[in-house]
């Protein structure tokens, strides 16, 4: 959620991963904070979520990730601070079975 002068202009989102290329731009564009943004700064903050997503299905253990703040410009996306919540988890060595 944006935070600083933004803030309360977001909306809480969550998704299951992976997290696709298109499930990213959904989770953009809604967002008022975005509307100033360039299709370049879009971008970043898409593959910034992008990369969240993996990391978050690659370490199951991750149980919380909170990025305040986010930069956001045509250079890039940087996070300044992050904290991150991890939990044990029971690895099934068996990949995971996916039923639609």
């Amino acid at each position: 959620e944006p935070g600083g002068v933004a803030t309360g202009v977001g909306a809480a989102q969550a998704h299951l991963v992976p997290l696709t290329d298109a499930d990213a731009g959904r989770v953009v564009a809604p967002l008022a904070m975005t509307a100033g943004l360039g299709p370049t700064a879009r971008a970043a903050l898409e593959d910034l979520l992008l990369r969240v997503g993996a990391l978050v299905e690659e370490v199951p253990e991750v149980t919380g990730l909170e990025l305040n703040p986010v930069v956001v410009s045509a250079a890039g996306a940087a996070v300044l601070d992050a904290r991150l919540r991890v939990a044990p988890v029971d690895r099934n060595p068996l990949p995971p079975v996916r039923r639609l």
